[in-house]
Formats: structure tokens, C-alpha cells, sequence
């Protein structure tokens, strides 16, 4: 909760300044630390950031069509413009990527785009994504981190927390289940697997 407060803080305001727009529905609205509060400040962020990238709602099964499965990271910086990238794959096992830049600053305003475009992934591409979503397993991740305790060397615990991190959202939409899970820089390094899938679908971006 300690470190929840911290990060709200960096983005209260601009997410205030959002609260206003029209009313969109990007982000689950329960599974959060607290259901009544949660979902709308995260809407505030994130929502916002996909919703300037012209991104769509992969909330359920009718958000699939044409495509059997879909997944999208985007990346929020502190104060930088944010990131989309949106995987998606056919029945036959195909995949193409929209990578998105938006201009505006990271945790802030969204802005508008900068950059955006669509490339087919090539076949060893498409691979190493399967097994790098694979390995990851999403769905038996927690939505939010646990606050991460350390022992100093007189015995004494302290919670370790990142401050202004860059804070990554991954999301995944099949036709049996959707995962959604939010990890700032910090918490993604203590998890090697989804931290390689990140730095794997960042790298795509290279090939556009």
C-alpha cells in the first residue's frame, strides 16, 4: 500500500486532469488491491495512454475478431511519452505487430501520436513470442506486485521501492481467458521470465 501511495502520487495530477474525458473502459474493473478505487485511477493512466494510441478494448472474447489471441505491453516512462505494442495472431499462426509512440509524458498527459505502424512478425520472430508468452505464464501471475521486504544486515526489515520507475502493463486476450498485469522496473527484474518477454517484444520495434 506504501508503495502504491508513492507512485499515485507522481501521477495524481495528470490523472485528474484526465478524469474529465470521456468515459472508457480499458482496464478490468475488479482483481485490484482495492476494487472501489483502483480501477478508475487506473483507467486515469493507462486507459488514457491506449485510448490516444487509437488502441482497442481487449476485454473479452468479442475483442478477439478475426484474431485467435491477442497481447499488448505498453511502457510508461515517469515523464516521457509512452509505448504500445499490440501482438496479434491468426487461426493459421500468423502474427502482426502495431507498435505505437505516443508524445506526450509517460505518466502525465498522453498526447497524441508520434510514430505508429503494423509489420508481420517473421516466423523465428513469432516463435521466440509464443515461447517467450509461454514462459512468462501470465495468467498464474498476481495483477500487482507484493511489497518487496528486505533484511538489512542487522536484522532489520525494510520494504524496498522503486521511486519514479518506469511501470510496464501487459495484457493478453484468448478466447479462454484475459490476463492483465501491471509491473513497474523494479518488481519486473525479480521476475527473469516476464522481464525477458518484455525485453523480447520491445526488440520487435527494431524491425519497423
Amino acid at each position: 500500500m506504501i508503495k502504491k501511495k508513492l507512485v499515485r502520487l507522481d501521477i495524481l495530477f495528470g490523472a485528474l486532469l484526465l478524469s474529465s474525458c470521456t468515459s472508457i473502459d480499458y482496464v478490468p474493473d475488479t482483481g485490484w488491491s482495492n476494487n472501489e478505487t483502483d480501477p478508475r485511477f487506473y483507467e486515469n493512466w493507462f486507459g488514457h495512454q491506449l485510448a490516444a494510441a487509437s488502441e482497442p478494448v481487449l476485454a473479452s472474447e468479442e475483442d478477439l475478431a478475426p484474431f485467435s489471441n491477442r497481447f499488448r505491453l505498453l511502457i510508461l516512462p515517469n515523464n516521457s511519452p509512452a509505448s504500445i505494442y499490440r501482438i496479434d495472431a491468426t487461426g493459421s499462426g500468423g502474427m502482426s505487430l502495431t507498435y505505437t509512440q505516443l508524445d506526450g509524458a509517460g505518466g502525465y498527459e498522453p498526447g497524441d501520436i508520434a510514430e505508429q505502424w503494423t509489420r508481420e512478425l517473421s516466423s523465428n520472430e513469432a516463435q521466440d513470442f509464443v515461447d517467450a508468452l509461454d514462459a512468462a505464464r501470465l495468467g498464474t501471475l498476481k495483477r500487482e506486485a507484493d511489497l518487496h521486504v528486505v533484511n538489512d544486515d542487522a536484522g532489520a526489515s525494510y520494504i524496498s521501492i522503486c521511486m519514479h520507475p518506469p511501470v510496464f502493463v501487459f495484457e493478453h486476450l484468448s478466447q479462454t481467458e484475459r490476463t492483465y498485469v501491471t509491473r513497474d522496473i523494479c518488481e519486473l527484474r525479480r521476475e527473469p521470465d516476464l522481464e525477458k518477454l518484455q525485453i523480447l517484444v520491445s526488440s520487435f520495434s527494431n524491425g519497423g
